[in-house]
């Protein structure tokens, strides 16, 4: 029997987890498996969520150790091995430092991933691990690059090489307005460091943004949903809902370039 890392397919199928930002593990992990059980009905193969959605993202985060996340992942670990399905979940984690992390799930298996293009602000409270490098993570027949957040605006050749991989996942908190749209220069006549990022890379990019802040971490500007699809052209092609905790689905074949947006789905 071939593993979810073995697995060839035409198409790619991809649900996008937007869920709201909370530091309550036991409220983020409930939207967290509302959006995997509304993707399995769905046959996706990846489910991807935003940065630190298990843990939440914020200056006062809780305790998030190993000891205290491992009940959470072995959950999610046994859904991917029974479900067949990937999981790209970004938390944050504590042991000597807090890191911005999240583990790469196919079924058994796991592999450990760690933010390392931090903000000014982020610094002051996580840490890269010493001599630690991004890698390509691979599904089958498809590769892919996992920027969380601002590593989508650095060098565009920083974390991987042009033609290394067939699209981009995005996980964010990221805070877009409804009136946003996608070119070389933001409202504020500031230019736009990914859309000049994405003319060198030419495949898709797939964000996964926060719907929105909860009553635990109240904070201005902060996401809103509206994740961003951009396709290997450079052109954006989906927003998520607007302040709605949902999945969206795609599917993406590398061969022909096409990417198709099916429908999106409030998960309560």
């Amino acid at each position: 029997m071939e593993t979810l890392l073995e697995l060839k397919v035409e198409m790619i199928k991809i649900s996008v987890a937007q869920i709201k930002n909370s530091t309550s593990l036991d409220k983020n992990f409930e939207a967290i498996w509302k959006c995997l059980e509304v993707s399995k009905k769905e046959d996706v193969d990846l489910v991807v969520f935003p940065e630190c959605s298990l843990s939440g993202f914020s200056a006062l985060i809780k305790e998030c150790t190993e000891e205290v996340l491992s009940p959470y992942l072995e959950k999610i670990i046994s859904w991917s091995e029974n479900s067949g399905i990937a999981v790209l979940l970004p938390t944050a984690f504590k042991s000597d430092q807090i890191y911005n992390s999240g583990y790469f799930i196919t079924g058994k298996e796991f592999k450990k991933f760690f933010k390392v293009g931090l903000t000014e602000s982020e610094q002051k409270f996580f840490s890269v691990p010493d001599d630690y490098k991004k890698e390509i993570f691979q599904l089958g027949n498809y590769r892919f690059a996992n920027l969380i957040c601002m590593e989508a605006q650095q060098e565009p050749n920083l974390y991987f090489k042009n033609g290394s991989v067939d699209f981009i996942l995005w996980p964010g908190y990221w805070g877009w307005q409804p009136d946003d749209g996608w070119s070389e220069v933001k409202q504020d006549g500031s230019e736009n460091p990914i859309y000049t990022n994405m003319k060198s890379w030419t495949v898709p990019l797939i964000q996964s943004n926060f719907s929105y802040n909860d009553q635990m971490d109240q904070r201005d500007g902060g996401p809103r949903g509206l994740s961003y699809v951009v396709d290997s052209k450079n052109k954006l092609v989906h927003k998520g809902s607007f302040e709605e905790e949902s999945c969206f689905f795609l599917t993406f074949d590398k061969e022909t370039q096409e990417l198709k947006i099916l429908k999106e789905q409030n998960i309560w």
